[in-house]
């Protein structure tokens, strides 16, 4: 709100058109830090976050990152396809690491990650 308060008592007052874009990308800039605060907390906060926010928000949102499990095995797999079908940048062999450190313990695979399949009885028809 004080940003907000800003802009306006700058156009008010008569400021250059250049103070009140400054304040209007102050505003942005407000928002958007916002939306990543509120993104970052979806991930544990441990050695090797940061890492995850830099490699893997360039093309995934952290809710989806979030949502996924798996064992170090999965996430190397799901890392090379990547690499392969979709141009993932090759990562330096400590960040690969450490990132996969990181994921593998702190969105590792868990018991009861899945709901099980459901029973034939209540599945559709063959169509």
């Amino acid at each position: 709100m004080p940003v907000i308060a800003w802009v306006w008592h700058a156009a008010v007052a008569g400021f250059s058109a250049l103070s009140l874009s400054v304040g209007c990308a102050l505003l942005l800039t407000a928002a958007e830090v916002g939306a990543v605060d509120a993104d970052a907390a979806l991930l544990p906060a441990a050695p090797g976050v940061e890492l995850v926010q830099r490699h893997c928000v360039a093309c995934h949102s952290l809710a989806l990152v979030a949502s996924q499990r798996g064992d170090r095995d999965f996430w190397i797999h799901l890392i090379r396809w990547m690499q392969a079908e979709h141009n993932l940048w090759q990562l330096p062999p400590p960040e690969e690491s450490a990132l996969l450190d990181y994921l593998s313990t702190e969105l590792g695979a868990s018991a009861g990650a899945r709901r099980l399949a459901l029973p034939p009885h209540l599945m559709p028809p063959d169509t």
